[in-house]
């Protein structure tokens, strides 16, 4: 059950982000066609299309039992992960600064001598 709540609430999030883009869209769509776009009400047209459209989403979303039980062990899943402390994150910063920095002076050497090959002889 604590995996629904987390899940509805992704999805709510969801939503309202589809409700934005699907404005948005309606919006660009309004001005390419001219077509007037009237805020005498509260609502625009655009902004009901975008709210109608993530309504549906949200509902099917919500009845489509097999997608909710995916999303559903996807949650467990990622409760299970574990992740490094802070010591650990420290210690493999380092380590990949080491790395990039042998790598940079091998290449700058590798660099360097093809370089100067290629000048002999070329001269």
């Amino acid at each position: 059950m604590k995996n629904r709540k987390i899940v509805t609430i992704c999805l709510i999030l969801v939503a309202v982000f589809l409700y934005w883009v699907a404005s948005q869209i309606c919006e660009l769509l309004f001005d390419w066609f001219n077509l007037a776009i009237t805020r005498d009400y509260f609502v625009t047209i655009p902004d009901l299309i975008g709210a109608v459209c993530a309504g549906v989403a949200f509902a099917l979303t919500l009845r489509h039992q097999r997608f909710m039980s995916f999303l559903e062990e996807a949650v467990t899943e990622l409760s299970k992960v574990t992740y490094p402390t802070t010591k650990e994150s420290g210690q493999s910063a380092v380590v990949v600064v080491i790395l990039v920095g042998i790598a940079t002076t091998m290449l700058a050497l590798y660099d360097l001598f093809w370089s100067t090959l290629t000048r002999w002889i070329l001269n």
